[in-house]
């Protein structure tokens, strides 16, 4: 009844106002929306989504002829008194009551298609998000109508200010632009009104970091005049075609807001500068004096007074048009044996660079045979001693060959994985892992979340370095990469390895708490940290960076014997071309993070960073908690690093304190970076000091 009040659109304000307010609090609380909100004959023929985010999948279908796209968040329609159900309530409701040219429609809920499952049903925009539009108006060398599109996201803003509803996530890919390349805002998970204290950011901005208002930090609910903060970044944005703070990771840039730094003005892609009026407009939007941020009427009015002064800006066509779909090689073929003329174009790439070039310039199942064969001829010098000199060259042009190819080596390429259900076993923001079978043996498959945003353009290489640096690792403390399967979920690759029924380390500590003695738990503590340091050392041998040492990516073994996974970070030192971009790292690594990477005084992360993040990981692995388990969240342990603080000596529940040698190797890895000592160094001094432990691995 209350919806079709609302549905009515009386013009009191006041009276709509409290109406939608009372329809929120009495769903929420109550776990049940308004009958009217459900949809019913809605056709999906998508079995996988061709879009996946850390809270919800996107799939395409049909409603009444037309097409749609079904968000499903993971909210089950029998979890009514769940977290996740209030949170669906609040975005599904606070949507339904929006209406303007530039805001995403909403149609209903549908909860038939995923078996209860609950979708939120909108309409399909082919142009999809904003940064994609653009790019795919470069490749056809059409205008982007920047100015444009500003306005119109300042005009949505204003629209749902003055019905008083807080955006609380604007950012590129929350824009979305309809056939007539008009704006629409999307996405109002964290929505909320505006007098409401019902969401908050402050520890989880949902990978928002880079636009998030410095006063939010710590938390507390996002405001009218945050989200003009973001409207600022949204310009900046919009105009260098980059995400805020571009060239830092996001622990880096919340150091960055903590020391009041914004973004430095950029150019556009074309070169010229944004213009002096919009970068004035940006800086007055994101100063942190917040009573003097305009409010987005002021906004609206100063743009649309420009925009009627001067003609729309233009952008140059781009002529570099890549194919962003990654290839596979025509599996009935298969990889050939050697050939001899390949052999020799590929170290004859070594030392020429017009034969790189021409090697770099092959492509389909030609460029698959050479993949194969650097592939095999890398795996056969891995284990030489010494190496010869071509390995380092050939490693990296493997890379190179495999990210401008668009191809995975096919040798690397499994068949036959069999599943007994085709659910995740474990869920998480960036991947989903699978439990199946290969070849008689229990496997994990890791598939990575890709965002239906084409910003994402990326998602190619950075799975293809995860995946050859994997491939190269060889050590009984590394969890090894059995292969790639592309055949279990159409257009998804997974990287297939053994099964760990121990888990990670929290896994394991989680399940064997009430199990394992004190005494036994320090002798895990001291084979655990001494395997780790042996695998982080052979990488370092092998010039490879982790980038990402933390118990999380410690695996256990069914022997109880650590082993160390998670690359998607880490880099072949040396091929700074292909090193992951800085701003992959994210905000949950900061604990972990080496104070001169948070502060930005170096651009990557490096062995002595790796050696930093070891001693975290000494501390967190003896207590099975995270560095700084005090701090609220992730800002205030970044301040407290940066303010020169480390992690406190750990103590066990029994009050037994890490031992003084292991103690003494933890802060010698939070030294200075060039006092730091190396891994192998570490190898050597944890031998020593476990071999005088008054107990050893006994287990």
């Amino acid at each position: 009844m209350l919806q079709d009040i609302l549905d009515r659109d009386s013009s009191d304000m006041e009276y709509r106002y409290g109406i939608r307010r009372l329809l929120v609090r009495l769903s929420s609380e109550s776990g049940v929306l308004p009958t009217s909100l459900f949809l019913t004959g809605i056709d999906c023929d998508d079995k996988e989504p061709f879009g996946m985010g850390g809270y919800a999948d996107i799939f395409r279908a049909t409603y009444k002829t037309q097409p749609v796209i079904l968000k499903r968040l993971r909210v089950y329609l029998n979890s009514r008194n769940s977290e996740e159900f209030t949170a669906f309530c609040r975005e599904a409701l606070v949507w339904r009551q929006l209406r303007h040219e530039h805001v995403l429609p909403f149609l209903g809920v549908d909860c038939v298609t995923f078996k209860s499952l609950l979708c939120m049903v909108a309409p399909w925009l082919s142009h999809g998000d904003i940064l994609h539009c653009m790019s795919t108006l470069e490749k056809q060398g059409a205008v982007i109508p920047f100015e444009r599109w500003i306005i119109e996201i300042a005009i949505g803003l204003q629209y749902l200010h003055d019905e008083r509803v807080v955006h609380g996530d604007l950012r590129g890919p929350n824009i979305l632009i309809d056939a007539n390349l008009g704006v629409r805002l999307a996405d109002f998970g964290l929505s909320r009104f505006s007098d409401s204290t019902t969401a908050t950011v402050g520890s989880h901005h949902g990978g928002a970091t880079r636009w998030i208002a410095p006063e939010l930090l710590n938390g507390g609910p996002s405001t009218f005049l945050s989200d003009v903060y973001a409207f600022a970044c949204v310009c900046l944005e919009i105009y260098t075609q980059r995400r805020p703070f571009a060239d830092l990771n996001e622990a880096q840039v919340i150091a960055q807001l903590m020391r009041n730094q914004r973004p430095k003005r950029a150019l556009m892609k074309s070169g010229r500068p944004i213009p002096d009026e919009i970068w004035s407009l940006i800086e007055r939007c994101w100063t942190s004096a917040i009573g003097d941020r305009p409010d987005m009427k002021s906004i609206v009015l100063e743009l649309t007074k420009r925009h009627s002064s001067e003609a729309t800006e233009s952008a140059e066509p781009n002529p570099d048009s890549v194919d962003d779909t990654a290839v596979f090689p025509n599996q009935s073929e298969g990889s050939k044996g050697p050939d001899l003329d390949i052999i020799n174009l590929i170290y004859g790439s070594c030392g020429s660079l017009l034969i790189k070039e021409v090697v770099l310039s092959v492509r389909g199942s030609l460029a698959d045979r050479f993949l194969c064969t650097i592939l095999k001829i890398i795996e056969e010098q891995v284990t030489t001693i010494p190496r010869p000199s071509t390995f380092y060259s050939l490693r990296i042009l493997l890379f190179k060959l495999a990210s401008v190819a668009r191809l995975y080596p096919s040798s690397l390429f499994l068949h036959g994985l069999h599943f007994t259900k085709k659910e995740p076993v474990v869920g998480g923001y960036f991947a989903d892992i699978f439990r199946a079978n290969y070849d008689g043996k229990d496997v994990a498959l890791k598939r990575l979340r890709v965002s239906q945003s084409p910003r994402d353009n990326d998602f190619f290489t950075a799975f293809c370095r995860e995946t050859l640096v994997w491939s190269q690792l060889k050590h009984p403390n590394i969890t090894p990469l059995i292969g790639i399967d592309i055949e279990s979920f159409p257009s998804r690759v997974c990287l297939v390895s053994p099964w760990m029924k121990n888990g990670n380390v929290y896994h394991f500590y989680v399940r064997e708490s009430t199990d394992v003695s004190h005494r036994e738990r320090v002798d895990l503590f001291e084979r655990w940290i001494t395997e780790v340091a042996h695998a982080v050392a052979y990488m370092h041998e092998q010039r490879i960076v982790h980038a990402d040492l933390r118990a999380g990516n410690v695996m256990i073994d069914n022997d109880q014997h650590a082993q160390l996974t998670h690359f998607n970070l880490s880099f072949f030192v040396g091929d700074d071309e292909n090193t992951p971009p800085n701003e992959t790292a994210y905000v949950s690594t900061s604990r972990w993070m080496a104070p001169e990477l948070l502060s930005a005084s170096i651009s990557r992360p490096n062995f002595a960073t790796d050696v930093y993040s070891f001693g975290c990981l000494c501390v967190e692995l003896y207590t099975g908690r995270w560095p700084f388990p005090d701090a609220a969240n992730n800002v205030q342990a970044i301040s407290r690093v940066l303010s020169g603080e480390r992690p406190a000596r750990p103590t066990l529940e029994s009050g037994t304190p890490m031992s003084d040698g292991v103690w003494a190797i933890v802060q010698q890895c939070w030294m200075d970076p060039t006092e730091r000592p190396t891994m192998l160094e570490i190898t050597t001094r944890l031998s020593k000091v476990v071999q005088s432990s008054p107990s050893r691995w006994t287990l």
